[in-house]
């Protein structure tokens, strides 16, 4: 298949730079005028760290396809839709925007990294405090707002499972959850499923109350249990049938 693979290469730094400068400016019209006075004194360093981000990926996982503007778009995609929550208190606009910034690069960069990397990450990152402290603390505050099982220990791989999957979910971004066997990931699934399924009022207060302004909706699992002998026609039915299910306005959001 060698020859029918060819590289096209990519875009050099500078103009990579000046798409992502592009890309943070048309997030702007995409938001209520109210933001916009205080998305001017961030833009500038919204277009910094994204950028900063993507260089250390390519760099340190040693391919230059590992990133693309795609990543850029799912960023400013998440990034977009948690500014959208503070819509109550003027005075939390900045703070958010920055809260929103954070997640958003964690969720779609800091952690594809291993231990050592995320520490070098965050170095680059931070600014008074560490990236990792605040991504910590935004990491925290959601897990506090779950009803977790007894006899469950919320250790650091179902704590990062859980914010990973709910951010993904709530911003309708496509995830592969990828862990060895016991990491949490099939638990973690679970309990956001019940939380936003059967306690979605109370679920809400909760992230309220611990500072997070998002709008949940309730969640209706769509599963597909996979065998060798499955057909590609059963995964396109099942699939379709999600798609259908997901343009539920109750649903979208």
């Amino acid at each position: 298949m060698k020859e029918y693979v060819w590289s096209f290469g990519r875009l050099s730094d500078l103009d990579e730079q000046q798409y992502i400068v592009e890309m943070v400016n048309q997030v702007k019209d995409k938001l209520s005028s109210i933001f916009h006075e205080y998305f001017e004194k961030l833009k500038d360093e919204i277009s910094k760290r994204i950028t900063t981000a993507q260089k250390f990926l390519r760099i340190h996982l040693r391919d230059r396809a590992i990133v693309s503007l795609q990543d850029v778009l799912r960023c400013l995609k998440i990034f977009e839709w948690l500014t959208k929550q503070c819509v109550d208190d003027y005075s939390s606009y900045i703070p958010w925007m920055s809260r929103s910034l954070n997640i958003a690069i964690g969720l779609c960069y800091y952690f594809r990294l291993n231990i050592n990397e995320r520490k070098q990450l965050s170095q680059e990152l931070s600014t008074n405090v560490s990236f990792d402290k605040l991504l910590e603390q935004e990491v925290d505050k959601l897990c506090k707002s779950f009803l977790i099982p007894g006899g469950i220990a919320l250790n650091q791989g179902l704590k990062e499972n859980l914010f990973v999957l709910f951010i993904s979910i709530i911003t309708t971004t496509p995830i592969v959850l990828v862990g060895k066997s016991g990491s949490s990931k099939t638990l973690s699934f679970h309990i956001i499923r019940d939380n936003l399924s059967h306690s979605k009022m109370e679920f809400g207060k909760r992230l309220h109350e611990n500072g997070l302004l998002f709008a949940v909706k309730p969640i209706y699992l769509m599963s597909f249990q996979c065998t060798r002998d499955t057909k590609a026609q059963e995964i396109k039915r099942r699939w379709d049938q999600a798609m259908r299910h997901s343009e539920n306005k109750q649903i979208k959001p």
